[in-house]
């Protein structure tokens, strides 16, 4: 009867510390996943962790971008395309997510669509340095070099420093050169790329 009683005693108590232990919260998931992806390079694992960290915030913007980025990253763009828009349909002014989603399109040579979803963003975040340059590096590859330009202009009246747009904007010049019609002759950026020189 006494070895009953410590063996029901036992079961009862290592049940009850098996449930005492805390589960893993969405962010220390989210920080697990991005280990397996970025250290690891196992991306199904991240998935996997990912969406566990979903079930426990369903709402958490920067696990649905992550998850897009994943599933970008292994070519699965229906997956990517509908993490990003879940968090745009939530939130159309999530910068990350539209970058994000600008970035998949441009990377897949849809530049239709990825000047939409930069333009739709840049409505609601006008000046974002990073949305700004997408939408320049867009209208590069389409050959709009003028219209690249005003969009640096605009960009380094923001940040005469931001390294990337003064590389861009030095790609346009070196693309327009030979141009009939140099469109850097008396723009802004020309003026700000000797002083950056």
């Amino acid at each position: 009867m006494l070895i009953r009683n410590v063996i029901i005693f036992f079961i009862i108590f290592i049940s009850g510390s098996i449930k005492a232990q805390p589960r893993a919260s969405a962010d220390e998931l989210f920080k697990t996943a991005r280990e397996a992806a970025f250290e690891d390079y196992n991306y199904d694992k991240a998935k996997q962790i990912a969406y566990k960290a979903l079930q426990i915030s369903p709402d958490y913007a920067d696990i649905e971008i992550f998850l897009g980025r994943v599933f970008a990253w292994n070519k699965q763009y229906d997956s990517a395309r509908y993490h990003f828009s879940k968090v745009l349909d939530k939130d159309s002014a999530n910068e990350d997510a539209s970058i994000a989603y600008t970035d998949l399109e441009y990377w897949n040579n849809d530049y239709a669509i990825a000047l939409q979803i930069c333009d739709r963003a840049l409505l609601l975040n006008s000046s974002s340095e990073e949305l700004l340059l997408r939408k320049a590096k867009i209208l590069n590859a389409t050959k709009n070099y003028k219209e690249a330009e005003i969009i640096i202009t605009q960009l380094l009246k923001i940040n005469q420093h931001n390294s990337a747009a003064l590389a861009l904007a030095n790609s346009i010049k070196n693309a327009t050169a030979n141009c009939s019609c140099n469109l850097f002759a008396s723009s802004a950026i020309f003026v700000a790329l000797i002083k950056s020189s």
